[in-house]
Parts: structure tokens; C-alpha cells; sequence
């Protein structure tokens, strides 16, 4: 599953809450020093807080 599509599935499931999940899975990546899993989760992130805005839907580029 990509970031984005994680990003939506937990605004659908717990809307305001999703952005907090979120977080708490990058702090758990970061506390293991799994970057490839800080990064992904970044990605979600900043999808969830695009959805709160009601912007649209963007790929992320997990290279950087």
C-alpha cells in the first residue's frame, strides 16, 4: 500500500483522529531508526494533513 493510499484509508476510518495514528507509527519508526518507515509514514502524513485542508491528492516521492 502506498503512503497516499494509507493516508485515505485511515482519514476515511478515523477522521480527525488520523493524523494522530499517523504520528504515533512515525515515532515508532523513528525510535527503531527504520528510515524507509519514518519516510513512508512522513508521506502518509502530509497526505492526511492535504485531506484535513481539502486539497487534492498527491503522489510523494519517498526517494528524498
Amino acid at each position: 500500500m502506498t503512503p497516499e493510499a494509507t493516508a485515505i484509508d485511515l482519514f476515511a476510518r478515523h477522521g480527525a483522529e488520523a493524523l494522530a495514528i499517523a504520528q504515533t507509527h512515525l515515532d515508532e519508526a523513528r525510535l527503531d531508526g527504520d528510515a524507509e518507515k519514518a519516510r513512508y509514514w512522513i508521506a502518509s502524513c502530509e497526505e492526511i494533513r492535504r485531506l484535513h485542508a481539502g486539497q487534492e491528492s498527491m503522489e510523494i516521492d519517498l526517494s528524498r
